[in-house]
């Protein structure tokens, strides 16, 4: 008896696409979980990883250090009562005073809650967002606008579900708590807070870092003598230093005769771009994915082909039980190759709208390098799934030996 030949058609297909995902759902996850990776690393990792480097050879990078005071050796007591490892508002002036140097920020932050719209005294509304403001520095860059003046505010990209659009020009209220510190007869300090200050700002521009909780601290930058008095308003006085300060010399070439300089005055010093390439080298591993993923995808493509193809040509016991065994869903190998192929890009598309939300959980909002990556991941897998399934079946549609 000859073979029976059955057209493949879309119904049949699609049966065996579900009956591959339902018995053969081992090969197919680590498909899921390598596409979503690589969706979620193409869209937030890129864009920092091109941020931090646009920073990092940035002109005002280039120009800019980031100094310290050394830790405090073991016995050193308070100076006018503020710890000894922290740089007070006189220390910042001596380090402005030197030849040089352009402009002394001090690395303090300050936290208070946003308000969009009108002023908080027009009619106050519900759940105002946390934001941490940082001092704006020279080495900074942005998506959109400009640097904060001083009645502005820069805000990360995405802040509050809005974009860049719809941020710029927006009016809101930043709303902060100093804290008033109060010791106990042990000598413990402790804050309670203090009558609020509302400060009316306008969005200037936005920048490229977190713009939700889930993704980090959302931040935002102000002009320095505003953070720097919000700083010092939530701490105590054995406080009221700040950690760090960012120097901007006048050109690249002063500033590496001021960092020893200031390293001659007990400071610790180290050039802003030096930092930033620091931080870069994570984000290379992850670049290095996004260039390897798309063949490692198609090796895992192929591979569940293969797997799945063996399994089920076993299972129907050899060419002619492919061909003929079984519900008419399952005959003919083109059919069962075409419906494993399915079957691949089920799983990629389920891998990339993972990959997606993930994304857009971290970021705020949608990457267009993201989809551009699922759109082209998911026919990929496709295309490998089929060919690692005809392997197996390669010379089954052969005609019977006569007689």
């Amino acid at each position: 008896m000859g073979s029976i030949e059955v057209r493949p058609t879309w119904r049949g297909t699609a049966a065996v696409a579900r009956k591959v995902i339902r018995g053969h759902w081992g090969p197919l996850l680590p498909l899921v979980v390598a596409v979503a990776l690589t969706v979620v690393v193409t869209g937030p990792v890129h864009r920092a990883q091109d941020e931090a480097e646009a920073r990092a050879t940035s002109e005002g990078a280039q120009r800019s250090l980031t100094v310290w005071e050394r830790p405090a050796a073991e016995g050193e007591t308070e100076s006018e009562g503020v710890r000894p490892d922290l740089l007070t508002e006189a220390r910042l002036a001596e380090i402005a005073e030197l030849p040089g140097v352009r402009t002394v920020v001090a690395g303090g932050s300050g936290v208070g809650e946003v308000y969009p719209g009108a002023p908080v005294g027009e009619g106050e509304p519900t759940d105002p967002a946390m934001l941490r403001v940082l001092p704006w520095t020279a080495d900074l860059s942005l998506r959109a606008g400009d640097p904060p003046g001083l009645t502005e505010i820069v805000l990360p990209d995405g802040f509050a579900g809005r974009s860049a659009e719809e941020l710029l020009g927006e009016r809101l209220v930043f709303r902060h708590t100093p804290l008033v510190w109060e010791g106990d007869p042990d000598g413990v300090e402790s804050g309670r807070g203090n009558e609020p200050v509302d400060v009316e700002l306008t969005v200037a521009g936005v920048h490229g870092g977190p713009a939700s909780p889930a993704e980090g601290e959302p931040w935002g930058y102000m002009t320095p003598g505003i953070v720097q008095m919000f700083h010092l308003a939530e701490r105590p006085r054995r406080e009221q230093g700040f950690e760090s300060a960012r120097v901007e010399a006048y050109g690249p070439d002063r500033a590496d005769r001021l960092v020893e300089e200031l390293r001659a005055t007990g400071l610790v010093v180290e050039p802003v771009a030096v930092e930033l390439r620091r931080l870069t080298a994570p984000l290379d591993v992850a670049a290095v994915w996004t260039r390897v993923a798309p063949w490692a995808v198609f090796g895992l493509g192929m591979f569940a082909g293969l797997v799945i193809g063996a399994v089920r040509m076993t299972a129907g016991g050899g060419s002619r039980g492919v061909r003929d065994g079984g519900s008419s869903a399952d005959r003919g190998p083109r059919v069962g190759a075409v419906g494993v192929a399915l079957a691949g890009v089920a799983s990629a598309a389920a891998g990339a709208l993972i990959g997606l939300v993930i994304g857009t959980v971290f970021t705020g909002m949608w990457s267009g390098a993201a989809v551009a990556t699922a759109v082209v991941l998911v026919p990929w897998v496709g295309m490998a799934t089929l060919l690692g399934t005809g392997l197996p079946w390669r010379g089954t549609h052969r005609p019977p030996a006569p007689g």
